[in-house]
């Protein structure tokens, strides 16, 4: 994409105070007015949404633009409560200007991306959440996600890994823990010092390594 130039690019105004308290109002659910712009695809998270307000309440308010009553932030928890047949919802109202709007409301929704999970703690709460008979529906993860977590991807035991003409190397890059890396290393590191780390295919020994590895997993699991 090219760089526009002539025309110096509108700063994004600073009309937010920060030391404003916010006040949580309730209003008729049909003052509210959806942005038409949304980029957010969200109807498939609707129900969850429900699910959670009926176990938990209104938790969290949408953000509307006090000039014109457009949300901001908040599109997936509004359809719920139209769902759920809602005549008042809560609200904060905000004093931003509609291009501030428009650019809170991308962050909002793109902040939830901007972290990740702890694998071996969120493993526990899951762990901990089962054991006390939650429904861990309720957390937003479904079952697959949840297995995936505390026990680990399953191999499908009627792959069969085929050798072909590499086109190409790829990149593959997996989040470990640091003791999970360390073992994977060690696992690695053994592999190639018994020459499972040459290939005419590949001139990298960690990914012909870890390729004979996998292999050998898959093989015994058809056993």
């Amino acid at each position: 994409m090219k760089k526009k130039t002539g025309k110096s690019k509108k700063p994004v105004s600073k009309s937010v105070k920060t030391k404003k308290q916010l006040t949580v109002e309730y209003v008729p659910i049909d003052k509210v007015i959806p942005f038409s712009g949304n980029p957010r695809k969200n109807d498939e998270s609707v129900d969850a949404v429900v699910r959670s307000i009926e176990a938990f309440g209104y938790t969290n308010p949408i953000l509307v633009r006090r000039a014109d009553n457009i949300v901001i932030a908040g599109h997936t928890r509004l359809k719920a409560m139209e769902k759920m047949g809602a005549k008042i919802i809560p609200v904060i109202y905000l004093d931003l200007d509609e291009v501030d709007a428009r650019v809170y409301g991308v962050f909002d929704n793109k902040s939830v991306e901007l972290a990740d999970w702890d694998g071996l703690k969120l493993a526990d709460l899951f762990t901990e959440f089962n054991q006390l008979d939650v429904d861990l529906g309720l957390t937003g993860f479904t079952p697959e996600e949840i297995e995936n977590i505390v026990v680990g991807p399953t191999i499908d035991p009627d792959y069969t890994p085929e050798e072909s003409e590499s086109k190409g190397i790829i990149e593959v890059v997996f989040r470990l823990t640091s003791n999970q890396a360390e073992h994977v290393k060690k696992i690695i590191n053994k592999a190639i010092e018994n020459g499972h780390g040459e290939s005419s295919k590949n001139p990298h020994k960690a990914g012909n390594a870890l390729h004979y590895l996998l292999t050998k997993c898959i093989n015994s699991k058809k056993r």
